[in-house]
């Protein structure tokens, strides 16, 4: 990872997802609550005290984006077709293999997360989640909730890339 990599920290709230976005390489994010951009480099995710099976909340993880495609919660989720959202659409999110952060990244202050745009360089010095904010991207955390909407520019992907 390099220092100018953009990067968005997602939640997992379920045990169930994370096995998705490890085992099948792919995330979801319903596009009604997605970040308005996000073409970034990687995804690091922050995991629920459920999800990271006992753990503290944190995050434990990164992994490189592929690319991204809409599709139906139905067709994501087939065993799930009766959802109340099934016919919802959703970012289908490609990655990479997953990175093991270490250290993890905390959150001692519980913070509630959505979405987090960072940088590389924040990324990798982080000890808190709080060290994920950077000033000239967002203004820095107050309170008990976050809920970041900052944006990066996008930059050129060519077709390689995906």
């Amino acid at each position: 990872m390099d220092a100018q990599d953009r990067i968005l920290v997602c939640v997992i709230n379920r045990l169930r997802d994370l096995k998705y976005a490890m085992n099948d390489h792919w995330y979801r994010i319903p596009i009604n609550r997605a970040p308005r951009y996000f073409v970034v480099d990687y995804l690091a995710f922050f995991l629920s005290r459920t999800a990271s099976q006992k753990k503290p909340s944190g995050i434990y993880y990164y992994a490189p984006m592929r690319g991204y495609e809409l599709q139906h919660r139905r067709t994501l989720l087939p065993h799930e077709a009766d959802h109340p959202r099934a016919d919802d659409l959703y970012y289908r999110i490609a990655l990479g293999d997953f990175i093991p952060k270490n250290p993890p990244i905390h959150n001692p202050h519980s913070y509630t997360i959505s979405f987090i745009y960072t940088t590389g360089e924040a990324f990798d010095s982080a000890m808190q989640v709080r060290d994920l904010f950077i000033p000239s991207l967002d203004n820095p955390p107050t309170g008990a909730k976050i809920f970041m909407t900052n944006h990066f520019l996008t930059k050129e992907y060519s077709n390689a890339d995906y």
